[in-house]
This record gives structure tokens, C-alpha cells and sequence, in this order.
């Protein structure tokens, strides 16, 4: 969202419309591709920078947490309709940064009970 605002305002800045110039159709439609084109242009633009940025930001975060989790850790569930939830790890996915919390049979059929480290915390109440 904030690079396509900055592409509207980045748009309109280098064009600098006047009043006069909408008069001109060819003026109208150049000014309309780039309100539509720099937006667009941005957000692929950014995208590589925000990989840069949010990867080690996701990857401190899950270790705040506790990560990396081990099979019979105990973990509290953070988000979710199980949160504040306390449970042991059965399974753990450490290629895909997630793991399986014994939850209930229900939640184990629909793979309900994997979670990212970022949703979890390793819990240290007695």
C-alpha cells in the first residue's frame, strides 16, 4: 500500500499537472497510464527490498520466541482461535520455520495444529 502511494505522489510531483494541460486528451491519458503504471512499477520494485528487510526481522522474531523448537517442547499458542493455549510439540518442521502442537483430534485431521515459530512461544512457567 505505501509504495503505491508513493507512486501516485511520485506521479503526480514529476508530471506537475496544470489546469491547462488537461485540456490536451493525449496530456489526460499519459497523466492517467502513470497514476496506474508507477504504482504498480513501485510495488515490484519493492518487493525484493522488503524480502531483504523482513527476512531477518521474521527470523529474529521467531528467535525471541524460543526457536528452534525440539519434539516434547512446551509452547504457548499466540494467535489463533487455540491462543493462550499451552501444548507440547509432536512434530517439528525446521525447513519451513513451523511445527505441530498436540492439540485435538479435530485440529490434527485438518492440520489445524501448525503453526509458524512466529505464532508460538516456548513456554517457562513451572
Amino acid at each position: 500500500m505505501v509504495p503505491a502511494i508513493y507512486g501516485i505522489y511520485l506521479a503526480i510531483a514529476v508530471s506537475e499537472p496544470t489546469t491547462d494541460a488537461f485540456k490536451d486528451i493525449t496530456y489526460v491519458g499519459l497523466f492517467l497510464a502513470c497514476i496506474i503504471l508507477t504504482p504498480a512499477f513501485l510495488v515490484f520494485l519493492f518487493l525484493p527490498v522488503a524480502w531483504f528487510v523482513m527476512a531477518p526481522v521474521h527470523f529474529w522474531r521467531s528467535h525471541i520466541n524460543g526457536a528452534p523448537f525440539v519434539v516434547g517442547d512446551r509452547v504457548r499458542i499466540l494467535t489463533g482461535p487455540y491462543r493462550d493455549q499451552i501444548s507440547d510439540v509432536y512434530e517439528v518442521w525446521g525447513h519451513r520455520n513451523q511445527l505441530r502442537v498436540d492439540l485435538d483430534s479435530e485440529a490434527r485431521s485438518k492440520v489445524g495444529d501448525v503453526f509458524s515459530f512466529t505464532e508460538v512461544c516456548r513456554d517457562i512457567s513451572p
